[in-house]
C-alpha cells in the first residue's frame, strides 16, 4: 500500500518501511516506527 501522508510521525508509526522518492527515484529506504524520523527529515530536507 502507498500512504502519502505531511505528518512524517503519523506515517512512520503506521508503517512498516518507508521510501523518500525524489524526482521518480528512491533517495533513502528503511523501517518504518518513530525512530526513522530523523532520517525521514534529513532525506526531505532540500
Amino acid at each position: 500500500m502507498l500512504l502519502v501522508e505531511q505528518h512524517v510521525g503519523f506515517a512512520l508509526d503506521a508503517a512498516g518501511r518507508y521510501y523518500v522518492l525524489a524526482a521518480g527515484r528512491i533517495r533513502s529506504e528503511g523501517s518504518g516506527g518513530t525512530g526513522a524520523a530523523t532520517d525521514v527529515r534529513t532525506a526531505m530536507a532540500i
